[in-house]
């Protein structure tokens, strides 16, 4: 709910503002919405499945992959998150590639 008033908060202000510096401003804090929110989102799947579904797990395995995996995966993909969403982050890994 919070990212969400957020993310319509900036978009409130987006219109009344549109000289360079507050366009540019506007695009930063709205990448880091965008990181909380997905990062959010990850991590309540992953509580959803931890707690929840792995409860109807048939056998050893799958209760292994809905508890173990799960968490992997979503630790895992906060990290991919970041620098999905952070363009200093982008820009420093493409300049260690290239």
């Amino acid at each position: 709910i919070m990212d969400v008033s957020a993310i319509l908060r900036i978009h409130c202000i987006a219109v009344k503002h549109v000289d360079a510096a507050s366009l540019k401003r506007r695009s930063r804090q709205r990448n880091l919405v965008y990181q909380a929110a997905l990062q959010g989102i990850f991590f309540i799947t992953e509580l959803i499945t931890y707690f929840l579904v792995s409860q109807y797990s048939q056998n050893k395995w799958q209760a292994f992959a809905l508890t173990s995996v799960s968490w992997c995966l979503v630790n895992g993909m906060d990290g991919f998150i970041v620098l999905v969403c952070n363009r200093d982050f982008r820009g420093r890994l493409l300049k260690l590639i290239a």
